[in-house]
């Protein structure tokens, strides 16, 4: 659309103003000092949009990163900050969702084994049993495992 009379009138009929104390005169004016602002349309479209953000709350929440031009200073940095900040709160969260996983992983193993000693070998004298937790030490010894708790448990489950 361009700034001729006619196009203002389609996008205003009867009105010199939107009843924001903008009128066509003081659009045209800045579009003439901003370059930037010139450079998003017409006076009749910036005037839209204007309209547009009033009406929408969800335009109306990032009005800064709408009204930033791409390309300057100001408008990469606050981008780059932006993404900085999102990016690092997902990363945190993500973190510690790891975190959680990782400190549960060796009590359920520890858990799972010693159900699994119950299971097939409760007495653990089967000389297989015996082989593999005596050349497993160090690992069951990670996921804190010990005949200790077996027999815990096999006391429990009375």
């Amino acid at each position: 659309m361009s700034d001729d009379e006619d196009g203002w009138a389609k996008a205003q009929p009867g009105a010199k103003g939107s009843g924001l104390g903008m009128s066509k005169d003081l659009l045209r004016k800045a579009r003439a000092v901003n370059p930037d602002l010139a450079a998003q349309g017409s006076t009749t479209e910036l005037f839209d949009k204007v309209q547009t953000a009033k009406s929408s709350p969800a335009a109306a929440k990032k009005p800064a990163a709408a009204a930033r031009a791409p390309g300057d200073f100001f408008s990469t940095f606050y981008d780059q900050k932006e993404r900085y900040e999102t990016t690092r709160a997902r990363l945190l969260e993500e973190k510690a969702r790891v975190d959680r996983e990782l400190a549960a992983l060796a009590p359920d193993t520890c858990h799972a084994i010693v159900e699994l000693v119950l299971a097939s070998d409760p007495s653990i004298a089967n000389p297989q049993t015996q082989e593999i937790l005596q050349r497993e030490q160090a690992f069951l010894a990670q996921v804190g495992f010990s005949h200790r708790k077996v027999v815990d448990r096999r006391l429990q489950k009375k």
